[in-house]
């Protein structure tokens, strides 16, 4: 790790500039790097999160909330902690946890629903198409993310581009995409109880999804590739 580290501070140094997707990330290598760090975050498309046919969804739920994951599934997602927010939550609202993505973790997300009694309330669904993705946001009452390793979180920005509420952990880059109780809402990465009172929170938050919407606007991939060119130029 300290020959890493070295390596690294070598590498800036050879660097016109340095970008960084957050000012999570900037901070962390400001101490490695003897330039200016730019703050660009990853854009996105954001009107192509605007469709999507939700309804093809909900019918297989009925009247059920559905609260969606979708990220690979790796350790670092801490799907742990949603796993164990569930019954919180179930004790209040009739609800689903749709699970996408695949990976090296989904084996062992699956055993510990199983070991909890709720295989009935999550689904997994392994790999969907990018079409079917915009489905499942589509139907979404809450996008739940409680991530610990994220340098930005680019799925919930998707999320609330297609004006479902995130609920994600407060740890890393997340608090600076999302403000608790305005464009969304942020718990503790430990205390399943705080994240799923958090869930029904997004659940009975009728504006927080449309504020989500007007917030994510700022990042359009459009308005980040300008942004970049500005920094491109000040470092030639």
């Amino acid at each position: 790790k300290q020959l890493f580290y070295v390596w690294l501070r070598w590498y800036f140094r050879r660097c016109s500039c340095v970008i960084a997707p957050s000012r999570y990330v900037a901070q962390r290598i400001a101490a490695l790097c003897e330039k200016e760090v730019h703050v660009v975050p990853t854009g996105i498309e954001v009107e192509a999160f605007e469709g999507g046919d939700g309804k093809r969804v909900r019918e297989r739920y009925g009247s059920k909330k559905i609260i969606l994951h979708v990220g690979r599934m790796v350790k670092e997602k801490n799907i742990d902690l949603l796993i164990e927010a569930a019954p919180h939550v179930l004790e209040r609202e009739g609800a689903v946890f749709i699970l996408t993505g695949k990976g090296p973790a989904k084996d062992y997300f699956e055993q510990q629903v199983r070991e909890r009694g709720l295989d009935e309330y999550f689904v997994f669904t392994g790999f969907v198409s990018d079409g079917e993705l915009l489905d499942y946001y589509r139907a979404a009452d809450v996008f739940a993310f409680p991530s610990t390793y994220e340098t930005q979180g680019i799925v919930a920005l998707e999320a609330m581009a297609a004006g479902v509420p995130v609920v994600a952990a407060r740890a890393k880059a997340l608090p600076e995409f999302i403000r608790d109780g305005e464009n969304g809402y942020l718990a503790s990465p430990t205390d399943a109880r705080e994240f799923a009172e958090k869930i029904i929170a997004a659940m009975n938050d009728e504006d927080v999804g449309e504020r989500a919407r007007e917030f994510v606007a700022q990042y359009h991939i459009k308005k980040m590739a300008e942004r970049l060119v500005e920094v491109y130029e000040k470092c030639r």
